[in-house]
């Protein structure tokens, strides 16, 4: 089969080719994302490789979900320290903890593709149009949040986040986009 047969991978799969394994602070009880600095990460199928000489982790991939975290003000700090180029982060799991708004230190990562913000305690839509600032964000969750029950909880969010391929880990598909460009238009004539 030559290159002009061949199918075209899609981009889901592109995105999992593209990670390490990721590094699991879960379940560890942490109170911020700081705390991970004083745990070692849990062992999963495949060993995340450190770097000679500063220890720090081969990874673009974190998860701190499962823990009392409230919010994200040593982020920046935390990464710099595990992380070998936290700029290259593509994948952070925070489900499961006590975060209500969305930090814009996450606007630190740019190349951020993969961000589950589920089961935690957002209560305002607004705090999904700061990430509208992150350019390769094409899956997110904040299903089990106390937005997820608000009117136009999906279609505001589709719309303010129109490269989402994903959202709740379902496939936002063309009928999804119509209906939150019509939600949109009627927010505004109002």
């Amino acid at each position: 089969m030559n290159s002009k047969n061949k199918p075209k991978v899609s981009s889901a799969i592109d995105t999992v080719n593209e990670m390490y394994s990721p590094l699991d602070f879960s379940y560890k009880c942490l109170a911020g994302v700081q705390d991970a600095l004083d745990e070692e990460p849990r062992p999963g199928p495949h060993k995340v490789e450190r770097t000679e000489g500063s220890g720090q982790f081969k990874a673009n991939s974190i998860r701190f979900c499962y823990n009392a975290i409230s919010d994200l003000e040593n982020l920046s700090s935390t990464l710099e320290h595990i992380l070998e180029n936290p700029l290259e982060l593509a994948w952070l799991d925070l489900s499961f903890n006590d975060i209500s708004n969305i930090d814009k230190v996450l606007l630190q990562y740019p190349k951020l593709k993969i961000l589950y913000l589920h089961s935690n305690n957002i209560e305002k839509l607004s705090e999904v149009d700061k990430l509208a600032e992150l350019p390769e964000l094409i899956s997110l969750t904040l299903h089990g949040n106390h937005i997820e029950n608000l009117p136009g909880y999906k279609e505001h969010i589709i719309s303010t986040l129109p490269r989402l391929k994903t959202l709740d880990f379902i496939s936002i598909t063309n009928q999804n986009r119509a209906e939150a460009r019509l939600s949109r238009e009627r927010v505004r004539k109002k």
